[in-house]
């Protein structure tokens, strides 16, 4: 399954793509924008998931790939972990909320959480929310959508307007939280008092992961 946001690609025009594969939905929203700086393109934003988990359930994700696993690992240090849980949430709030509800499986208003790939088989990292009670018979309220996205048969339960709101939730948590790594950095105060105890590994470890971050979403440095 593809990371969630693509800047390697110059779409010529903005259209919306579906795949169905026999585990999921994928969503590619193209966007082509001619007043965005930056040649004449603007960015092929999300790529979204949708996952059936029962036949009324439906788990609507976007997928950060490994990334997170070196700051989880973090997170997992027997003598600093909470500390750098602490100090992450307060650094990158928004980051720090979609771990919090991942770990409460408050998936409501979308959590970080690992499982397989459905493609490859590897453990990952997924921003995700649950859509339930839904009638993947019904016709979706706004038939215009389904048609100007080209769902026909069975998958035109997907223009509902709820799995429209969950694809706008992940795709928005997973770019602000990206974002967060080029408009916050860890105060002066934290640094300190993280390094006073002899955890200046995990300091460096967290620059890399951000600049990781940074790099791989095309996104400008502080």
């Amino acid at each position: 399954m593809r990371f969630f946001f693509d800047t390697s690609q110059r779409p010529v025009k903005s259209e919306f793509r579906i795949r169905e594969t026999p585990s999921y939905f994928e969503f590619e929203t193209r966007i082509n924008d001619p007043q965005m700086p930056g040649a004449s393109y603007l960015y092929v934003i999300p790529q979204s998931y949708v996952i059936p988990q029962s036949p009324s359930s439906m788990l609507v994700a976007a997928c950060w790939g490994h990334d997170p696993d070196a700051i989880v690992s973090l997170f997992a240090d027997p003598q600093f972990g909470a500390d750098w849980f602490r100090i992450y949430c307060e650094t990158y709030p928004i980051q720090g909320e979609l771990f919090r509800n991942g770990i409460a499986e408050l998936y409501s208003k979308a959590a970080l959480v690992r499982f397989n790939d459905f493609d490859d088989g590897e453990p990952k990292w997924f921003v995700v929310t649950v859509v339930g009670n839904i009638d993947p018979f019904a016709e979706p309220e706004d038939h215009q959508a389904a048609d100007l996205y080209g769902l026909v048969g069975h998958q035109r339960f997907l223009a509902n307007s709820r799995i429209s709101a969950a694809f706008e939730l992940v795709g928005m948590k997973s770019f602000l939280a990206a974002n967060e790594y080029v408009s916050n950095e860890i105060s002066t105060f934290n640094k300190v008092k993280i390094m006073a105890k002899g955890a200046w590994n995990g300091y460096v470890q967290s620059l890399d992961a951000s600049a990781k971050w940074i790099a791989r979403l095309g996104l400008g440095g502080k």
